[in-house]
């Protein structure tokens, strides 16, 4: 997150006035450096392939007569003897020897601030990461020889506030913020982040799987439970929507589309949910329809959940009057009470239709819906609106309510209204 000046100064100011309560002691150790460095042990380092470092010395730098290959014998700061082959490991070489221009140079600066910058000077010109150990220590050093020095403060990582130096880490980490790479962030902002980014593995990681998958299913003899509890080991709420999305939705295999929302439904959450209402009004196989219609009424499902998932889709005011009436049958099979309303609305519905042509004449059309060719009798006709009445509405509303209005929408509005409605609440307060 990133703060104004402003806001930076009003936290910071805030912050102060916390540890301006706090006694003398704390007050002189808030103006000392938070860590005294001692001078950098003048060692060997061996900068390693694998990014870190070993620091001690080289006993020896030799060529084996069994491979050919150079290694050095490495005595490590901790006491430790290494073998290690310097093509393979070693990136890069440092010698103790030499830094040997800055321990000389040191010595002729010895408790002169000044000196001491030019010294910082020089090995930031000689090599920022090859001195950042000696650079930091001579910081330290001139804030103990000068503690208002402010560039040797700020490089230490303070930050002046009201006349007083604290650490950026110390105020930042009062008010619970955490390093995010370069800067500060709130601790919920970085446990949203990380979880974002493990969510974000997981999904790769289950791409990665479901491939797999669909190239097993592709081969020879695969065997239709087999594959299906294969998909199962893997398949959760993160895998639903990159199987739907990358297949499930395009599949036309009808065996394929049962493994699929076999699958879906061992999934208890609600994009499971989703994707079992989309084949249980969607599916274009009666099969499919059914089965995932069997698996919405499992008890990790809510049945007003995924009333509430259909009715919100959209699917009882689609233009094809099948899919009204699919989606009307899966939400009266449900039997919850959430599908009163949306019933209601659609006892009837109005669709556009093409009438049936006039008898005597061959004539050719072409099915919008799937790119085939068919032939009719009679002349071609317009477009007409013509009103639906949707027997799954009412037979669902029968179902849920144990009414009969017919397709009276009015009626049964008003039914609901009387049923659902609290009446004769005495509001008045007691004398």
């Amino acid at each position: 997150m990133i703060f104004k000046t402003g806001l930076k100064a009003c936290l910071f100011g805030m912050l102060v006035s916390a540890f301006a309560i706090a006694d003398d002691a704390d007050v002189d150790n808030e103006n000392a450096p938070a860590i005294v460095r001692t001078l950098p042990k003048n060692l060997d380092t061996l900068f390693m392939k694998s990014g870190s470092e070993l620091k001690g010395k080289i006993s020896k730098e030799f060529k084996s007569e069994e491979d050919g290959r150079v290694y050095l014998l490495f005595e490590s700061d901790s006491g430790g003897l290494m073998k290690i082959d310097k093509a393979r490991a070693v990136r890069r070489v440092q010698l103790a020897k030499d830094k040997a221009k800055f321990h000389r140079n040191l010595k002729i600066a010895g408790d002169d601030p000044n000196m001491l910058w030019e010294l910082h000077a020089w090995c930031k010109k000689e090599g920022k990461s090859f001195y950042k150990d000696e650079m930091l220590y001579l910081l330290q050093r001139i804030v103990e020889l000068d503690e208002h020095d402010e560039p040797a403060r700020r490089g230490l990582g303070y930050q002046l506030v009201d006349g007083r130096w604290v650490r950026k880490s110390q105020l930042w980490s009062s008010i619970g913020y955490v390093r995010n790479g370069t800067s500060w962030a709130p601790a919920i902002q970085a446990d949203l982040e990380r979880q974002q980014e493990e969510i974000r593995n997981a999904q790769g990681e289950r791409k990665k799987l479901f491939s797999l998958w669909l190239k097993e299913t592709r081969r020879p003899g695969a065997q239709r439970n087999q594959m299906t509890n294969k998909l199962m080991s893997f398949c959760d709420d993160i895998a639903v929507p990159i199987i739907m999305e990358k297949e499930a939705k395009e599949e036309k295999d009808e065996t394929m589309l049962l493994i699929y929302i076999e699958a879906f439904g061992a999934v208890p959450s609600y994009r499971a949910n989703e994707a079992l209402c989309y084949f249980a009004v969607q599916g274009i196989f009666p099969s499919v329809r059914e089965r995932a219609l069997d698996l919405l009424r499992q008890p990790h499902y809510n049945r007003a959940v995924s009333t509430g998932i259909i009715a919100k889709a959209g699917y009882l005011s689609a233009k094809d009057n099948a899919i009204v009436v699919r989606a009307a049958f899966v939400i009266g099979q449900l039997e919850s009470p959430a599908g009163i309303l949306p019933l209601i609305g659609a006892l009837t519905t109005e669709h556009t239709v093409v009438p049936a042509a006039d008898p005597g004449r061959l004539n050719i059309r072409r099915d919008s819906r799937d790119g085939g060719v068919g032939m009719q009798q009679g002349s071609s006709q317009k477009a007409v609106k013509r009103v639906f009445q949707n027997v799954p509405s009412l037979e669902g509303l029968k179902a849920i309510t144990e009414q009969d209005f017919g397709y009276n929408a009015q009626l049964w509005t008003e039914w609901y209204l009387r049923s659902h409605t609290l009446h004769n609440l005495d509001v008045r307060s007691d004398d």
